[in-house]
């Protein structure tokens, strides 16, 4: 009883101890079940007086039991980490708190319609989910030491902010319904994001660009410099250089086999450094469908199907034109409200002068006789006893609808004068002639010119009337025609009769005749439509073949119908040469080398399958297991189609050793480069103390020089790079016409493969005059850069005038795009920051066995 009540006392204090069995220590495991054991032997003993020797064995046997059993059983930590690990049930808990809060934010931004529902990623900050929810709990305990604290007040703000305070009280509780959770649980895991969220921005930085950044935007691409150069390749140094041993190129290799080259260990732009690791790779295998090789078996063109063609687009019939019904047909033109012409006189009013009175209006015609400006051509005097029918012309038949709008067959051409009146031979105005001499432009006989065609003795011009009509206004006066003059310069204008003037010219035709050059241009037209129309059916029908075999080499290989990857090529191969076309197979190609590369034109053909893009750009876009998936392109610069697939996808990797012969070009071609390096910059050095101590241009002042120094060598080219910017919009087209041209660095005259830190030290650094040795981009020349000019200036007028154009200009579209280029470097660095954080927790994340 004793023995018993002691164990449970020992149970008791020991699982008193933890708060969860199943976390007890392995110290604690080991002495409960060394008690139990030893306690249980030390009973057995008594019986043959053995007790003490039987319960020591026992208590032995019982600590080792219990350490196995710790060691076996217990469940493993799911993050090991300072100042306290986490189970898998604690790691359960955070992913579900995570859960809870980017579920209710999406519904939330969903049901309220807000702008934010497209961009709203959750509140992931690393690209591992695991990893991520371990490291948003090292930065809730560094919000414990930093003694951030996150009110619930915050967390509404929050969700006001991200709905554009639509969120209601019974939206909420749809949400949390649809949740069936809580509203503590629900503010609690919200509360818990923005509180490591907010830790982050404390200790990294906000990943917002400030206006600082955008006026270095500006700036970059709008400050301009022009400098003159001289480029000297670090190759002209490696002649006479010795062979590198394998155990040099061995070190070399393995200092840089996991970087790419320019790039440094940690992912960042290191410019000039060598590198290794390998792009992602890809081999295609495809039929050109040639321009020319189609046209060769498409036929000749006959006479016959020129002529057609000719009829068809360039003989044109000559419009028939109703002159007889034109003439009484208004112009186009809106209708416009019929107005009653004020009663005027049919003589202009005598000059508005002192020493001349106004002449008396004539009396034998009524106020209204006729309108203001009827023109000349048409000029007949009316009478009230004369009926409106007898008015008419003769081949009028029926009333036409009144209008405002002119009729073609009361229209004239006037010549247009200057405002000075023409020349009165007499000293009367001609307001002084009866107005029956007047005769209208219609009685004149055909054969019969007016006087008004002869020339007149040029007269002295007097001061018209100030209310004498225009020319074109006023009537013909048989008895003064040959006293008007024509303006000084113009040949005098035949008069002719009204129905003779409103006869247009005959119109011309403007059709090419069918001569020799158009019927070999309409040969070529006719050859082109064959040639691609039958490029086309070509296309399709290699489509549909190289579909109809890919299915068979996806089959599994047991089937009777499966193709291997041989027998593929050998049926392409057969297809091609009895289809007139070429197939080809591509060894394993970078993006860089099948775009750039003249021996592949595939590359830069354009694939019209969804989204246009070139083939260069989409077979690196397309997974890794499309493979044998035929598809089309066609290249704008050669004419001619494609038909192709990806036969295989090799990822980015570091080599394990030189046995590519790619990778071993590569080492031996850096290794080069290395001992060249300091020749190339002795002779920098040089050329940069002759420039700096005069002031000659450097055209003039290294006339004479070689790269090397020696006579032997090519003599150096000094070039002058007008104006550039740093960065500037790409002018080629972008592939996607929904997005907008990406910017990039300037293209400078004579430094092509410029870099970052070319820009950097001739944009910032030097000022105007300055004279300095800059690598280019991957460190294979060296530029002796002198700068002539800079716009603005670096007066204060020069940058304040600058300033102000940025705060003019607002905000640009590009700033976007350089916008989102900033704070994809700073989320990178953010990855950074975030394993130097990891690396202070200790953060070890075993495998769940």
């Amino acid at each position: 009883m004793v023995i018993i009540t002691g164990l449970a006392m020992i149970s008791f204090v020991l699982f008193g101890a933890v708060d969860d069995p199943r976390n007890m220590p392995t110290t604690l495991v080991a002495i409960f079940l060394a008690a139990i054991v030893g306690g249980g032997f030390w009973v057995a003993g008594l019986g043959n007086g053995k007790s003490a020797e039987w319960g020591v064995t026992g208590a032995i046997l019982g600590a080792l039991m219990g350490i196995a059993l710790a060691v076996y059983t217990r469940e493993q930590p799911a993050a090991v980490l300072t100042g306290g690990n986490l189970s898998r049930q604690e790691m359960t808990s955070l992913q579900m708190q995570r859960n809870l809060a980017t579920q209710f934010m999406q519904q939330a931004l969903v049901r309220t319609k807000s702008p934010q529902a497209q961009f709203f990623q959750g509140f992931q900050l690393l690209p591992d989910p695991a990893r991520d929810v371990v490291f948003s709990e090292i930065l809730s305990r560094e919000a414990d030491r930093l003694g951030i604290a996150l009110p619930e007040g915050a967390v509404v703000e929050y969700i006001n902010d991200q709905t554009n305070k639509k969120m209601t009280k019974e939206l909420f509780s749809e949400i949390r319904e649809t949740l069936r959770t809580t509203d503590n649980a629900i503010m609690s895991a919200l509360r818990r994001e923005l509180r490591a969220q907010t830790a982050a921005n404390v200790m990294y930085g906000s990943k917002f660009v400030t206006p600082a950044t955008y006026y270095d935007f500006f700036r970059k691409l709008n400050a301009k410099q022009s400098a003159e150069l001289v480029s000297i390749p670090v190759s002209s140094f490696e002649e006479g250089l010795p062979e590198p041993t394998e155990g040099e190129l061995r070190a070399l290799f393995d200092q840089y086999r996991n970087n790419f080259p320019n790039v440094g260990d940690d992912g960042r732009l290191e410019e000039g450094r060598p590198g290794f690791r390998q792009p992602q790779r890809v081999g295609l295998a495809y039929f050109e469908i040639a321009f020319e090789d189609v046209k060769a078996t498409v036929g000749e063109v006959t006479d016959e199907e020129i002529q057609k063609v000719y009829d068809e687009r360039y003989k044109k019939e000559l419009p028939v034109m109703d002159l007889e019904g034109a003439l009484d047909k208004p112009l186009d033109g809106p209708d416009l409200p019929k107005l009653t012409p004020p009663a005027v006189d049919d003589k202009p009013a005598a000059p508005a002068t002192e020493d001349k009175p106004a002449a008396p209006a004539a009396e034998d015609k009524p106020a209204a006789e006729k309108p203001a400006e009827t023109p000349a051509a048409e000029e007949k005097p009316a009478t009230e006893d004369k009926p409106e029918s007898e008015a008419k012309p003769e081949s009028a038949t029926e009333t036409p609808e009144e209008t405002s709008a002119l009729k073609l067959g009361e229209m004239s051409f006037v010549a247009l004068f200057d405002d000075a009146p023409a020349a009165q031979d007499d000293a009367k105005p001609a307001a002084d002639t009866p107005a029956e001499a007047a005769k209208p432009a219609a009685e004149t006989p055909a054969d019969e010119k007016p006087e008004a065609a002869k020339p007149t003795e040029e007269k002295p011009a007097e001061t018209k009337p100030a209310d004498e009509k225009p020319a074109a206004e006023t009537p013909a006066k048989e008895g003064n025609s040959a006293d008007a003059k024509p303006p000084e310069g113009d040949k005098p204008t035949e008069k002719k009769p009204a129905g003779e003037a409103m006869v247009p010219p005959a119109p011309t035709s403007d059709v090419r005749p069918l001569d020799d050059e158009l019927k070999a241009e309409i040969r070529e037209d006719i050859l082109r439509e064959r040639t691609h129309a039958k490029m086309r059916e070509l296309g399709q029908a290699t489509l549909k073949f190289m579909n109809d075999k890919g299915f068979q080499h996806s089959l599994d290989k047991e089937s009777e119908d499966y193709l291997s990857a041989e027998e593929l090529n050998a049926l392409m191969e057969g297809y091609a040469e009895k289809n007139g076309m070429t197939y080809v197979q591509t060894p394993l190609l970078s993006a860089e080398e099948l775009r750039e590369g003249e021996d592949y034109p595939i590359g830069l053909a354009f694939s019209m399958e969804g989204q246009p893009m070139l083939v260069a750009e989409r077979v690196f876009r397309m997974g890794p297991n499309e493979l044998y998936r035929a598809m089309s392109g066609h290249n704008f610069r050669t004419d001619s189609e494609f038909v192709f697939w990806k036969t295989a996808d090799k990822a980015p990797h570091a080599p394990e050793s030189m046995d590519d012969e790619i990778v071993k070009k590569q080492v031996i071609a850096a290794w080069k480069r290395q001992q060249a390096l300091p020749k190339a910059e002795s002779r920098a050095e040089e050329l940069l103390a002759l420039a700096k101590g005069s002031d000659k241009p450097m055209s003039e002042l290294f006339a004479e020089e070689t790269v090397t120094g020696d006579k032997d060598s090519l003599y150096l080219t000094v070039k002058e790079t007008g104006p550039f910017s740093w960065m500037q919009r790409s002018t080629a087209q972008s592939p996607n016409p929904f997005q907008p041209a990406p910017i990039r660095l300037s293209q400078i005259t004579g430094a092509e493969d410029a870099g970052e830190r070319f820009m950097e030290e001739v944009c910032n650094e030097m000022q105007v005059g300055d004279t300095a040795i800059i690598p280019n981009q991957d460190g294979s020349a060296l530029y002796l850069v002198r700068l002539t000019s800079r716009d603005p200036d670096a007066t204060p007028e020069a940058m304040e005038e600058f300033r102000k154009e940025f705060i003019a200009a607002g905000n640009l579209p590009e700033y976007r795009q350089l916008a989102q280029a900033e704070v994809a470097l700073h989320s990178s660095q953010f990855y950074d920051w975030a394993e130097e954080v990891w690396d202070q927790y200790a953060v070890e994340m075993p495998e769940r066995q």
